[in-house]
């Protein structure tokens, strides 16, 4: 493969798929060739799907957060391949944030979205839907039961609510900067 490059930028221009092996010469390359403005990678490595030009005419995987800014790669599309990591998603909207790579107020909803996702998996991991509602069934028995003391029914149904509101709370901080993102982008559009 054959990748044509700004010298000054690295900047890629052109790239022509051509075996190594055929030895093209520049313009067969890259017809506008121009020798003192460009310059040729030659290179038999399977590259990234987005890829830049390093200072040395190395090929580089190109960060994700700068695939986003270039709008390469969605906020969306960014974060959902790691729906099931709960960490690695709140600092990947983190570094979103700090970067003002949210520009819409569907991109911010979208992220909240997300977020909620996450916290519903979250929660789903340690009660799922049917644990949750036998719980609840439970603890609804218990109030009609005239709540006795110390009865387990109450304490699982505490214990499941201490944990969604830890989870919840998880997430506050970058929901709430999130809601001031969309309240900004609104008042911006009038």
């Amino acid at each position: 493969m054959y990748i044509v490059i700004n010298k000054k930028n690295k900047e890629v221009i052109h790239i022509n798929t051509s075996n190594l092996s055929k030895n093209l010469s520049d313009t067969e390359v890259y017809e506008n060739f121009s020798a003192g403005t460009m310059e040729i990678i030659k290179t038999d490595e399977l590259i990234p799907a987005n890829f830049k030009i390093g200072q040395n005419n190395e090929i580089l995987e190109m960060p994700w957060l700068e695939q986003v800014g270039l709008g390469i790669l969605s906020i969306e599309s960014a974060l959902e391949q790691h729906l099931d990591n709960s960490d690695y998603c709140k600092s990947k909207i983190n570094e979103l944030v700090n970067n003002n790579l949210f520009k819409t107020i569907e991109q911010c909803k979208k992220a909240l979205e997300i977020i909620n996702n996450i916290i519903e998996r979250k929660v789903a991991q340690e009660y799922n839907k049917s644990y949750e509602m036998k719980i609840t069934k439970d603890y609804m028995g218990w109030i009609e039961d005239n709540k006795p003391d110390n009865d387990p029914r109450q304490i699982k149904y505490q214990n499941m609510q201490n944990y969604i509101n830890s989870v919840k709370m998880e997430f506050s901080d970058i929901k709430e900067t999130l809601k001031s993102l969309i309240s900004e982008l609104e008042k911006s559009q009038i």
